[in-house]
């Protein structure tokens, strides 16, 4: 029942609209290694992209389409449509969603395990509503289908509040059934120094935590280091970082992580798409190749 209320919001929000040609693009990615079991094909997605909107922009669809449904940092597959009331005080979307507002995140990996992040709304079958009631302010509630009666753990939320030139803050909640198995997270992005990325951040309830992400970047280069702390019977803990190198003829990637049990390191050379290099996961080598394309 939930479903078919979801799909005619969706249709009541598009229906009546003047579109213009939708946009169309798409990524392809096809991810290998070899290491001393052999070859092994470890992804293979390709993906398009659509929007369209009417001329003001206050109504319109968003859809992805891809082979497979992988990891968060590439995201998922999804359809909705969206519609903006009272001069963009009030956005309604419906269909199956995604929202990226409260993503806070590092942004070394490369596709390698690993990046530390708040989460955000992907893929989700249901209902949101933005609410907008002052400038730089978003808060947003939304309704996830499921099978049998309505409950608190069908429930999402985020807010965002941004201040010009200084910093943004977001706020993502997972409610549950059980309120303590629940999830809240905190993050702060400041944005006030040129060239800086530096983000902290608390995960909460069911489990707490905190993290920090701080880098440096020039036209030439990009370094980063990201740490994330786990707080209960022991401390848990986890360490990224590494150094993109934007150089001619190619641009050259050194990335690592370690969770207090396990590592990963690898340096990657990078050039019109085309990635390979050399990796160590937790003491195997592998020989990490990929290519990737947009269109």
């Amino acid at each position: 029942m939930k479903k078919a209320i979801v799909l005619l919001l969706a249709l009541a929000v598009l229906g009546g609209a003047a579109f213009a040609a939708p946009t169309i693009g798409g990524l392809f990615i096809y991810d290998s290694s070899i290491d001393a079991d052999g070859y092994a094909t470890d992804l293979f997605l390709s993906r398009i992209n659509m929007k369209a909107a009417n001329e003001a922009g206050t109504v319109g669809f968003s859809a992805r389409f891809q082979t497979i449904d992988v990891t968060a940092s590439l995201g998922n597959t999804w359809a909705y449509g969206y519609g903006t009331f009272l001069d963009g005080m009030i956005k309604v979307i419906g269909g199956k969603y995604t929202t990226y507002s409260t993503n806070l995140a590092s942004n070394l990996s490369h596709m390698a395990s690993g990046n530390i992040y708040t989460s955000y709304i992907s893929g989700k079958i249901g209902a949101f509503v933005e609410l907008a009631p002052i400038d730089g302010l978003m808060i947003g509630g939304g309704l996830q289908a499921d099978e049998g009666t309505l409950s608190v753990g069908d429930f999402l939320l985020e807010a965002t509040y941004g201040i010009a030139d200084t910093a943004d803050i977001v706020v993502y909640g997972n409610l549950d059934d059980e309120i303590a198995d629940s999830t809240l997270q905190l993050g702060v992005s400041v944005s006030a120094i040129e060239n800086v990325t530096a983000i902290v951040g608390y995960k909460g309830l069911a489990e707490h935590g905190a993290f920090v992400i701080a880098g440096y970047g020039t036209d030439t280069l990009y370094g980063e280091v990201g740490a994330e702390f786990t707080f209960g019977d022991t401390l848990g803990y986890y360490i990224e970082g590494g150094v993109d190198f934007f150089l001619e003829p190619c641009d050259i990637y050194v990335y690592g992580n370690f969770d207090g049990d396990a590592y990963y390191a690898s340096a990657m050379v990078s050039k019109n798409g085309w990635q390979a290099g050399f990796a160590m996961n937790d003491g195997a080598w592998q020989i990490p190749f990929r290519f990737i394309t947009g269109f």
